[in-house]
């Protein structure tokens, strides 16, 4: 595992084909590189902080583009972009840390 820091408590987080973008201590977003696929917490625009380094994350280190707000919003019905009630249950699932 690998832990890179973006900005104060902005971080990225490495765990094999996993690439995680938190923001303090929640987990915001996974992007699972073998699938493509990228897995949001329901608190994925929770403040404007969040959201500028999660654009960031997303420009630097997935395949998916952001756009606007709106056009991100329409993505989120895609397959490439799948909300999860619990963010963490699929990254627990996958790397077994707790």
């Amino acid at each position: 595992m690998k832990v890179r820091q973006m900005a104060n408590n902005q971080y990225i987080i490495d765990v094999g084909n996993l690439v995680i973008f938190q923001s303090y201590t929640t987990m915001i977003a996974c992007y699972d590189s073998g699938s493509g696929k990228l897995y949001l917490d329901p608190y994925w625009e929770y403040s404007k902080t969040t959201m500028k380094y999660f654009k960031r994350f997303l420009e630097e280190e997935t395949r998916i583009e952001y756009g606007t707000k709106k056009d991100f919003e329409k993505r989120l019905m895609e397959d490439d972009i799948i909300m999860k009630e619990i963010l963490e249950f699929y990254i627990n699932s996958r790397i077994n840390i707790i």
